[in-house]
């Protein structure tokens, strides 16, 4: 009887004590950082003890970006008591200055509603240095500045930008938040790594040059440029217990940090061009330029051709120059042809530019045809005043007459019928037809042509899309088509690579067509855009929000290839690419 019972004992024991051995439902908010900058991102750590109903999804946040960076699983069993916490990880972005709270999250644990508590953020600018952590050391840890080679310039004249990113720490990453102004156009120059001593101190110097080009006159904000740092720092708790191995591992014992710094607002005043002295058909054109001209031949026949070309060359844009007008004598024929442009930037030029410009000039009348003068006008900023160029055509000398020229030959007389004098002594060679006398000769035309006609067909196809797979220009529509095709196969042309020695600049091969891919469905110049822009436009495609993450660790691990100097190894490689075509092909799938 009593070894009947003792199981059941066991069992009834078990179940009154269940209480006890689980320990109580529990839930848990707390952020690594409450004061931080704008453009800083904070973890936000959601811890969960006991049996939760359903997965941790974060509601929308006003002035918030939410990202979620995963989970993990703590069990324990400690003097008989069962534990299970589950962390949940998210990072927040702030999306303006101020105040943003946090609301109270409601979560079903163990049958029960457990709640959180608010948490505030106060966010400000990002100032332009980040302080030592060292009370006795006096020098910033890092800090930017941004010089501007002038602060006063005429519409359309190019300056220089220089931003300096100074830092003691060996940087991870670094990562533009500015938004550009819609009233200047920026073109960037190759960025530089400097050393620089500031302070007493060796710093560690990203140069970021760039030329600006104002569109638009009056005083005008270049606001402040922030840029978010990834520093890599020695982890304080791991360093306190010094030890033989210490030393040994100091290199490995290290975290990083993210923080904010920002350059401080520029006013730019951007001077209209002034209207006194301003010529009647000025194009717009603002630099310094000069202009050139050249005749291929000056003595030619009436209907002949000769080939004009005018060069425009200088310092500043040549944009606005677009068709000219020769105003030539009428009884020459003028056809243009289309104009070659070619540019080029630096940061002591500034921006040079070429423009050459062909013409088929044909006479149409015998004598001396004066071309004339050619004049086009542009604006000096330096010497403030509007100049004109001016260059002598000359004279082309024209010999025969209408009669000698195709323009008369339909009007010439018909020659004299051609009569019979003899036989020839050799019987003329004849050429057998069989269908002679059944097809009138219209007839055999019309036949050959219907044949020729597909193989015609077929090549106009084969030339068009040559010419669209070579032509700088495509629609919008047709880059939206082909984007996933040319993203395919930059991706298996990387592939073949990827072992290789030079496989980092592969993957930034493979991170340059993926930014293409997504310029090309926006309509937008792929490489131009910002980390934040694809963000936000996947978020728009309606991407889920694990793709989502993925997406976003994906854009952290390329801004890091690009600005770090540690190399990923095989498996990182693999993964990156994978993440990549899963996010192309959703992208691909959706918008189908």
């Amino acid at each position: 009887m009593i070894n009947f019972l003792k199981p059941k004992v066991i069992i009834l024991i078990f179940f009154s004590f269940y209480g006890q051995l689980v320990s109580a439902g529990k839930v848990t908010i707390a952020v690594d950082e409450k004061n931080i900058e704008l453009g800083s991102s904070v973890n936000l750590s959601i811890s969960v003890t006991g049996d939760l109903e359903k997965e941790v999804e974060l509601p929308t946040i006003d002035g918030l970006s939410v990202h979620g960076s995963g989970s993990s699983t703590n069990v324990s069993w400690i003097n008989g008591t069962y534990s299970k916490t589950v962390s949940y990880n998210f990072y927040l972005t702030p999306e303006k200055l101020g105040r943003i709270q946090i609301p109270p999250l409601e979560f079903k644990i163990d049958g029960r509603v457990e709640k959180t508590r608010s948490i505030y953020l106060n966010v400000s600018k990002a100032g332009q240095q980040i302080d030592s952590p060292t009370e006795d050391d006096s020098a910033p840890l890092a800090f930017i500045k941004e010089d501007l080679s002038k602060d006063s310039v005429y519409l359309g004249e190019s300056f220089l930008s220089t931003v300096k990113i100074y830092s003691r720490r060996p940087i991870q990453e670094a990562k533009s938040l500015e938004e550009k102004s819609p009233f200047f156009r920026y073109i960037d120059l190759n960025q530089k790594n400097l050393r620089e001593r500031v302070y007493g101190e060796t710093y560690s110097v990203i140069e970021l040059k760039r030329i600006l080009i104002p569109t638009s006159s009056g005083t005008q904000t270049l606001s402040s440029i922030p840029i978010k740092l990834a520093l890599v720092m020695p982890d304080k708790q791991r360093n306190n217990r010094r030890d033989f191995f210490s030393d040994f591992f100091d290199n490995i014992r290290q975290t990083v940090i993210q923080k904010t710094i920002a350059s401080k607002e520029n006013i730019v005043k951007v001077k209209p061009l002034p209207a006194l002295n301003k010529p009647r058909n000025f194009s717009g054109l603002v630099g310094k330029f000069s202009m050139r001209s050249d005749l291929s031949n000056r003595s030619l026949k009436v209907g002949e051709t000769t080939t004009l070309t005018i060069e425009f060359y200088g310092s500043g844009l040549l944009d606005s120059l677009s068709n000219i007008d020769l105003k030539l004598d009428p009884s020459v024929k003028v056809y243009a042809d289309k104009p070659e442009a070619k540019d080029s930037a630096d940061a002591s030029r500034l921006v040079s530019s070429k423009k050459i410009y062909k013409f088929a000039v044909v006479p149409t009348r015998p004598g001396t045809i004066n071309l004339g003068v050619f004049k086009e006008s542009y604006f000096d900023p330096k010497k403030e005043k509007y100049m004109t160029l001016s260059s002598d055509l000359g004279k082309i000398e024209v010999t025969g007459s209408m009669e000698d020229t195709a323009f008369s030959r339909k009007n010439a007389p018909l020659q004299k019928t051609v009569r019979a004098v003899g036989s020839d002594l050799i019987d003329i060679k004849r050429s057998f037809n069989p269908y002679y006398g059944k097809f009138k000769d219209s007839d055999i035309k019309l036949i050959g042509v219907l044949f020729s006609l597909p193989l015609l067909i077929f090549l106009l196809i084969v030339l068009y899309l040559n010419f669209l797979r070579k032509s700088s220009f495509i629609s919008p529509r047709l880059r939206r088509q082909r984007a996933y095709k040319v993203y395919k196969q930059k991706k298996e042309e990387v592939l073949k690579v990827i072992q290789s020695d030079d496989s980092q600049s592969c993957l930034l091969s493979l991170d340059k067509a993926y930014r293409t891919f997504i310029g090309d469905k926006m309509g937008r110049n792929g490489s131009s855009l910002t980390s934040l822009e694809i963000q936000k436009y996947l978020e728009s495609v309606g991407l889920s929000q694990n793709l989502l993450d993925e997406a976003y660790q994906l854009t952290k691990s390329m801004d890091q290839l690009s600005f770090g100097r540690n190399n990923f190894d095989h498996e990182q490689k693999k993964n990156l690419i994978d993440c990549l075509d899963k996010v192309v092909t959703e992208i691909e799938k959706r918008l189908r």
